[in-house]
């Protein structure tokens, strides 16, 4: 019996020019960040052994039912689309003496799971910095939090961390910036929050400033005021959670983190599609997938009466940022969760053709480095 899906080798796809503004830790010359963290001289490649998963069965949306779907299912702007902002793992220093011996990473669009087992080798005890830098936000990322109730501007995706079975709560460290000028200390000596784009603290705080101080914003192009209102908050915001952790000699350390990633959304149309078929859009579509996609958008099409969509979401994972730790990694598992047994999954990886379940995609490799990061993408074939 089939089991509804197909899955064929694929080659290298180009890295698009999509949207998804990765988290990196900042960096200066070096290559290292202010911590020492080695971040630098990585090498994106294609990679051989590509896999992607389509699912056979292909049933168009009328445009109008997917753009209610958008507006119903988060932040978007007026066109439907918005893009996703990219997070990823945990970093170490490169020359911590600690090695990965196995990740497992589950991946979903409600949520993102890592339980990291790592082994201290030697004959002494390891104390070392581990970091988790959140995507950098910028002016162009405001439209994401515009539809969302409130929320945190420090910890936004949510971030959780438990070393052995216990919860620790880590120390954030967020800067603002424009133009490569740090701007950090001014906003704080104002009481102004250091993140603009999450709720409306920044801007209340912006209001209250007299006139004398609204110069230094206005002429460093950090806000405008207009009618006595500020406007126009653009500067840059790097938020990174970090603590000290001791690796004991010999023994096994687990860590496990959680976050909520900000997915990115937009309409898949004829045109779109082309981009994807091209490869330009930094995800694998073979011609099997691409097949089903344009016979379900014809097919919508007529019936419809007129132009037709399907809603297609994105979950981005920065998995090149571990290609820093001190070796491969020993065992690892990587795991997408479908919403739905109809949804399609379609995504790049170096490794052997995954396993499939009825709502789940599982990959395993040995001795695994990272290289390329994930670009996965999901779109629902049937209707609710």
């Amino acid at each position: 019996m089939k089991s509804g899906y197909e899955f064929s080798p694929l080659p290298g796809a180009a890295r698009g020019s999509r949207i998804d503004r990765r988290a990196r830790p900042q960096t200066g010359a070096s290559g290292r960040d202010r911590a020492g963290l080695e971040v630098g001289g990585r090498r994106r490649s294609a990679g051989a052994g590509r896999w992607i998963v389509t699912a056979a069965r292909v049933r168009a949306v009328v445009l109008a039912a997917v753009v209610a779907t958008a507006w119903a299912s988060g932040p978007a702007a007026a066109d439907g689309s918005t893009p996703e902002l990219v997070a990823g793992g945990l970093v170490l220093p490169a020359n911590a003496g600690v090695a990965v011996k196995s990740e497992d990473l589950h991946i979903s669009e409600k949520a993102i799971d890592i339980a990291y087992e790592f082994l201290n080798a030697g004959d002494k005890d390891v104390t070392t910095l581990v970091a988790f830098p959140l995507p950098v936000l910028s002016p162009a990322d405001s439209e994401i939090f515009e539809a969302r109730d409130g929320g945190d501007p420090v910890d936004f995706l949510g971030f959780t961390v438990d070393v052995d079975g216990r919860r620790i709560k880590p120390q954030a460290e967020q800067r603002a910036s424009v133009l490569g000028l740090d701007v950090t200390d001014r906003l704080v000596a104002d009481g102004v929050a250091l993140n603009p784009y999450v709720g409306a603290r920044a801007r209340e705080a912006l209001a209250k400033l007299p006139a004398a101080k609204q110069g230094f914003y206005a002429e460093r192009g950090l806000a405008v005021w207009l009618e006595g209102a500020p406007t126009g908050l653009a500067w840059t915001v790097s938020t990174t959670f970090h603590w000290m952790q001791t690796f004991p000699a010999g023994k096994a350390v687990r860590i496990v983190h959680h976050y909520r990633p900000i997915v990115g959304r937009d309409l898949l149309t004829e045109a779109t599609l082309d981009r994807l078929a091209g490869g330009r859009a930094g995800v694998c579509l073979d011609k099997t997938g691409e097949a089903a996609l344009r016979k379900a958008l014809v097919a919508g099409r007529k019936a419809g009466g007129g132009s037709t969509a399907l809603m297609q979401r994105r979950v981005g994972f920065a998995l090149g940022a571990g290609a820093g730790w001190g070796g491969p990694i020993g065992n690892f598992r990587l795991t997408i969760d479908k919403p739905r047994a109809d949804t399609l999954v379609a995504t790049c990886f170096a490794g052997a053709p995954p396993k499939i379940g009825p709502t789940s995609l599982v990959w395993e490799a040995k001795d695994f480095t990272p290289k390329d990061d994930l670009s996965i993408l999901f779109v629902d074939l049937g209707e609710k």
